[in-house]
């Protein structure tokens, strides 16, 4: 008998639930209509009282505000980016609205300072537009029992390689050439005789700190030199210390140089590296009493180094050596050498294995938008500032990628691509990498000092929690904190 009334209470509590739970469905498909319905008309923000149903100017179910309530939500604000008001069809509104309330019904209030990021674009597949479809809902915490959501929308073509090479456009159009605390001055840097220039800028502060370096910014693969703007700007307006970054060839930089398709896509490491030493050496030359800094991002890693190694081997004809005046070297998120492997996290060596064929048949590469939101920004830029970022992203050179893949090998593999033996001085070196980088695998960043060190350099190694790849962009405060407290306790 008693076996029978437990039965008979479990299927009851059951019923129970099952009841509550088409009741709240029920609710909820009422107010995604509701929601969606202001959404259309353009209201951007939208709040939601569970606690005091009669502040919402229209009723809620009652099972959906006792859901809500029991798991501590208050409120909910709930905002829609403008782009998504402009670009996203009614039904992506109702998606992004319908998931994030279940998702909160079933986890509920987010824990102090934690942001959660869900990514949508999986679930709009089936929408056809001339682009990639990128969504994404950002929930926080905003009081004791107040949640924000924002809910953000863009559709972003694909780089086409072929559309080489790119149209730079006017560096005022890129940033904002003057703030608080600095000046920016755009330069031309002109490497050779034959008139073979580059198009650098210069982040100036108005109160010098003394004895400090000049920073010279690198920006990675496929990214051009406006990628460093957010840091240098902290660097000089906060921190004293003056920022040099520059374009290379077929990333805004080129100034009539003459560099077609077929060029492009044949450079690789070397070239580079031969166009960043005698960059290198001007820039020493426009500023002959500042000592340089360089930091190095991602593909500019490997590059500097064979950089600094020509410029210990070699003049280049007319070309200004750099005579020691690099202090300091600051590899940040960098990929490997010869001489140490990438150790690339998982997602990226599953990429690089599928794609490895078109890799290496490519004359150019790029990543599709939504890989380069995962692989650079953990997901954490708005699909809205993605569109900004991808405006000046370009296609890497399929000579380089193929280094990429092959330095991600094991060393026997990787002398093929990076083959020199390296001599970059006597910098003191840092090697830091962001603790949640998506591509770069802490023990590159170990293996990298260890390097250095066995080589008789003062080196070390830091991982920085937090930080993405891109962590110019997404952390940009915290990375300027870290370069300026190298250059400032060695000064």
């Amino acid at each position: 008998m008693g076996l029978k009334l437990t039965k008979l209470s479990v299927n009851t509590q059951r019923a129970v639930e099952f009841a509550r739970n088409r009741f709240f469905l029920a609710g909820l498909q009422k107010l995604v209509g509701k929601v969606a319905d202001r959404i259309k008309v353009g209201q951007q923000q939208i709040n939601f009282n569970f606690a005091n149903n009669a502040a919402n100017g229209f009723e809620l179910d009652s099972e959906l505000c006792v859901n809500f309530t029991s798991k501590e939500i208050g409120s909910l604000a709930f905002s829609v980016s403008q782009s998504a008001i402009d670009n996203a069809p009614p039904a992506i509104s109702k998606t992004a609205l319908r998931i994030v309330l279940r998702y909160l019904s079933a986890k509920g209030l987010p824990e102090e300072g934690q942001e959660v990021i869900l990514d949508l674009s999986s679930r709009i597949g089936w929408l056809k537009t001339q682009g990639h479809n990128i969504a994404s809902l950002r929930i926080t915490r905003s009081g004791a029992n107040s949640v924000k959501v924002e809910f953000d929308y863009a559709t972003i073509e694909a780089k086409k390689p072929e559309s080489f090479p790119p149209q730079a456009p006017a560096l005022s159009e890129l940033i904002s050439m003057e703030g608080s605390g600095y000046s920016v001055e755009e330069i031309e840097i002109e490497v050779n005789e034959h008139g073979e220039s580059y198009r650098g800028v210069r982040y100036e502060p108005r109160i010098p700190r003394p004895g400090m370096p000049t920073i010279v910014g690198l920006a990675g693969m496929g990214h051009v030199f406006v990628a460093w703007d957010k840091v240098a700007k902290i660097m000089a307006g906060t921190f004293g210390i003056p920022f040099v970054t520059f374009g290379i060839p077929g990333h805004f930089g080129d100034l009539n140089n003459g560099v077609n398709f077929e060029m492009f896509s044949a450079y690789a490491s070397r070239e580079y590296a031969e166009s960043l030493r005698n960059i290198l050496g001007e820039v020493a030359r426009i500023y002959p009493e500042d000592q340089l800094a360089l930091v190095a991002h991602s593909m500019m890693f490997p590059i500097s180094l064979r950089a600094l190694t020509l410029d210990q081997e070699k003049r280049f004809g007319s070309a200004q050596k750099l005579n020691g005046k690099v202090s300091h070297f600051v590899p940040f998120a960098g990929v490997g050498t010869s001489h140490f492997r990438t150790r690339a996290k998982y997602g990226f060596a599953l990429q690089a294995t599928l794609n490895v064929w078109s890799i290496m048949r490519a004359k150019a590469f790029a990543l599709s938008p939504h890989s380069a939101w995962s692989s650079f920004f953990n997901k954490r830029l708005s699909p809205t500032e993605l569109v900004d970022f991808w405006k000046t992203y370009q296609p890497e050179s399929g000579a380089l990628v193929k280094e990429l893949v092959l330095g991600a090998l094991p060393t026997w593999f990787g002398r093929f691509s990076f083959s020199p033996e390296i001599n970059i001085g006597t910098p003191k070196v840092t090697v830091l990498l962001g603790a949640e980088d998506a591509l770069i695998h802490e023990a590159s960043g170990i293996e990298a000092a260890s390097f250095f060190a066995k080589q008789g350099l003062v080196a070390r190694f830091r991982a920085i929690p937090g930080l993405a790849h891109d962590a110019m962009i997404t952390d940009s405060e915290v990375l300027a904190a870290e370069i300026a407290e190298i250059v400032q306790s060695s000064a």
